[in-house]
């Protein structure tokens, strides 16, 4: 496989991949300080760790993909052979699922959260419950 298109495709699955843990980390930075149930709170917890794990383990291979791509003179070989070409696909594709999946649990817990203080009577912000 050519070196170039797989570092394109490589880089273009790192990208979606820190943009979606970006989203994440910022959600998480902006309620950091908002009073939770402990229990609650230790999801929190955990969810920030995965996606500043995911985050960190996501910044070096984009920089080798990006400087694989931009500046043809470091690259040794213009082809890459099959075998290393999936295995770097599978795991780029296995961060970019993640990071998707980690948002999407971010967005659950929100939910979860809001039930959870709705429940015990200290919701933290106003809600409205429609009668279907």
């Amino acid at each position: 496989m050519n070196i170039i298109t797989l570092a394109a495709l490589l880089l273009i699955g790192r990208v979606i991949s820190d943009f979606f843990i970006s989203l994440v980390l910022i959600r998480q930075w902006k309620i950091r300080n908002i009073p939770t149930h402990p229990r609650l709170g230790n999801l929190r917890k955990v969810l920030s760790l995965l996606a500043l794990l995911v985050f960190v383990g996501n910044i070096y291979p984009l920089v080798l993909d990006a400087i694989t791509l931009f500046y043809p003179g470091i690259r040794t070989t213009q082809t890459v052979n099959p075998v290393g070409a999936f295995y770097a696909i599978s795991t780029n594709l296995t961060f970019m699922f993640a990071s998707i999946l980690i948002w999407t649990l971010y967005k659950l817990a929100d939910v979860a959260i809001d039930v959870g203080e709705l429940t015990s009577g200290q919701p933290s912000k106003s809600v409205s419950i429609k009668q279907k």
